[in-house]
């Protein structure tokens, strides 16, 4: 079964922490990891490249995520790529009609997985692993890059969110 070092991952996205956050995902568990600002970024890095997995995000300048997935789908070194896309626009106006758009491809076309942000680390890795067939162990996924950004986070909270943080925390 193949490592993850031995798998190349492509993250095109446009939010620059979103973009570091995904890559250090990926690069903690293993993967090889290339990134592109948006679509357009993206199709430049495939003509050099040819990763094993795309993670897209659906809304960018310059070009989304649906016209680079039409693009991708439309070359056939690129047509069967996995692609998960990772928007935080599922649920509202902006993925209204990027949903229904999604739901037009062809069922081959559409990506392999649709996911909301804000996504945990462990389950975009074990979805990762999983579409590419890829043998790695859970506990190796390293957190400690994500503690700060946690701790900062919870230190610029009012009291009032983090009770209600806190409580969540108990009921879950």
């Amino acid at each position: 079964m193949p490592h993850a070092r031995d798998k190349l991952i492509l993250v095109v996205e446009d939010e620059p922490d979103v973009r570091m956050f995904l890559e250090a995902c990926a690069e903690d568990a293993g993967f090889r990891v290339e990134t592109a600002e948006d679509g357009r970024d993206g199709l430049e890095k495939l003509a050099t490249i040819t990763p094993d997995l795309i993670t897209l995000d659906m809304v960018m300048p310059r070009m989304n995520g649906l016209a680079f997935l039409r693009k991708l789908r439309a070359h056939p070194p690129w047509e069967r790529i996995p692609v998960i896309l990772i928007t935080a626009h599922l649920r509202d106006d902006l993925g209204d009609e990027a949903v229904r758009q999604l739901l037009a491809f062809p069922r081959g076309h559409r990506p392999a997985l649709v996911l909301e942000k804000p996504i945990q680390p462990p389950e975009l890795v074990r979805l990762i692993a999983e579409l590419l067939h890829v043998d790695f162990d859970q506990d190796d996924i390293d957190l400690a890059p994500y503690r700060h950004s946690l701790t900062s986070g919870v230190r610029t909270r009012d009291t009032e969110t983090l009770k209600a943080i806190n409580e969540r925390l108990r009921t879950e």
